[in-house]
């Protein structure tokens, strides 16, 4: 059935097993430095604190949009900090 599937797909598509090997594969930069830096300080400013609440309404925004079984585990769980693009 798997075989199936591959031979449906377009030249295109990705497997997922091919996403990490694409990815790694794509080494011409499409954004500068200055470009990535700004895109992070506006997403660092516009967006909610993070708080165990925000991340419970968000869950439940994501409920009411699309449904399915939720994963409490992964509510409540963000980093201190953004990671450093350095």
């Amino acid at each position: 059935m798997a075989s199936d599937v591959a031979d449906a797909l377009p030249e295109s598509a990705l497997t997922l097993s091919d996403v990490g090997p694409y990815l790694r594969a794509q080494t011409e930069p499409l954004l500068s430095r200055a470009q990535v830096l700004t895109c992070v300080g506006l997403l660092e400013t516009t967006r909610l604190a993070l708080s165990r609440e925000t991340d419970v309404e968000h869950a439940e925004g994501l409920q009411r949009r699309f449904g399915g079984a939720r994963r409490p585990e992964a509510v409540g769980r963000h980093p201190e900090r953004s990671p450093s693009l350095e």
